[in-house]
């Protein structure tokens, strides 16, 4: 009888499955070996873009782990990304693409950080500069920071009628296409009006403002003469900057008439 060599396949079911179970084996060595070759290679700069992006490292960790998430596979649960265990066939789950890129896809790069943007919504997000991760675009509009408190996005404004709007000398402006009518960096498109109000009862889809004037500087009120005396008297305090008394809301009550000539004395 011819003796056997180890190249001579046993078609018999038991041994069939042996031969199998063999290469299997083998191919699950070569795919474990080009992982981990192809791995470390790379660990170097996908952590250096992790870091830069999240600002903080995160698991490289197999058998199910995420490279974002922690534990519990790409997509949590404790498993593959095809199901616990393993994948179709006889690949063992933790193996990467690096070997067998149909069965599981390349985890995506991180995108570029870009810079604070110029106008956004309050309260959205935004990229921080220099690759600082994710923050929230404040109030202004224009300064992406880290939440320390919760921007105030939606301050109360007063709400008005039509007539109470034609009042004011405000004008009806309905749907500003904001969707946000309450935005405090929101203005009216003429000549840059501020909100005076929201305005109800319209029907609008996304509201109506009324566009009122932009706010003039209140004129000082006409000024008196008066001297030290009254200026004291009247329970006043003498500055030589007549601005400061609005500036510390107080009223004018008059100029010092015995002071000196530039600008004067303001009793406040």
């Amino acid at each position: 009888a011819k003796r056997k060599t180890l190249f001579d396949i046993d078609t018999r079911p038991i041994s069939f499955m042996k031969y199998l179970f063999l290469i299997c084996l083998a191919l699950s060595t070569l795919g474990v070996l080009a992982q981990t070759t192809t791995h470390a290679k790379k660990k170097g700069e996908d952590e250096e873009r992790r870091l830069d992006y999240y600002g903080v490292r995160r698991s490289y960790s197999y058998a199910g782990s995420s490279y974002y998430y922690g534990s519990g596979g790409y997509y949590g649960g404790g498993r593959g990304y095809y199901g616990p265990g393993f994948y179709p066939g006889c690949y063992p789950y933790y193996w990467r693409p690096y070997y067998f890129p149909y069965y599981y896809p390349y985890y995506p790069y991180p995108p570029t950080p870009s810079p604070p943007p110029t106008n956004c919504p309050c309260g959205s997000s935004c990229f921080l500069p220099h690759g600082g991760g994710l923050g929230t675009c404040q109030s202004d509009g224009s300064t992406c920071a880290v939440n320390i408190q919760p921007p105030n996005c939606n301050p109360p404004q007063m709400s008005l009628t039509a007539s109470e709007c034609q009042v004011l000398g405000g004008s009806i402006v309905g749907d500003p296409g904001d969707g946000r009518t309450s935005r405090p960096d929101y203005r009216c498109e003429s000549n840059d009006e501020p909100i005076l109000g929201i305005v109800v009862g319209t029907g609008a889809i996304e509201g109506a403002v009324c566009c009122g004037p932009a706010p003039t500087p209140t004129p000082p009120p006409p000024s008196t003469s008066i001297t030290y005396e009254q200026c004291n008297a009247s329970g006043g305090r003498p500055t030589l900057d007549p601005a400061q008394c609005d500036y510390d809301g107080k009223p004018i009550l008059g100029i010092i008439v015995d002071s000196v000539p530039f600008g004067g004395y303001a009793c406040c």
